[in-house]
């Protein structure tokens, strides 16, 4: 796509506006057009989805993460993982880690509540 296509800043302003409409995420169009000229985007006639189509499929299996910090009385810490369905709003699970967290330490929580989600 070439640096100066007006159309292809029509489709960044499209695709952001498809963006906003299904995910409640407002995105800048010279960002989406950017990203276009970067990566470049399915040609009419090849065998990959559409924005839309991508998009469409996706918004009903998003999930949202949420990780917070909560202090006990006691004035110990705790990280509390909520994992959320953002078609449905409704939350998946939930785990609970004391003291430090670090990477294997969230993949190990997300995969309790995935688990957890799967044993029901």
């Amino acid at each position: 796509m070439d640096e100066g296509c007006g159309a292809g800043r029509f489709h960044g302003q499209r695709i952001a506006r498809q963006i906003a409409l299904l995910f409640g995420v407002e995105i800048d169009k010279d960002v989406v057009w950017r990203v276009l000229v970067k990566h470049g985007r399915p040609t009419g006639g090849s065998d990959e989805p559409s924005w839309l189509t991508l998009l469409g499929q996706a918004k009903d299996s998003l999930w949202s993460v949420d990780l917070f910090r909560c202090e006990s009385l006691i004035l110990r810490t705790h990280w509390v993982m909520v994992v959320k369905d953002q078609f449905t709003r409704r939350i998946i699970g939930f785990a609970v880690q004391p003291g430090i967290v670090d990477g294997p330490v969230l993949w190990r929580m997300f995969n309790q509540v995935i688990a957890a989600r799967w044993a029901v």
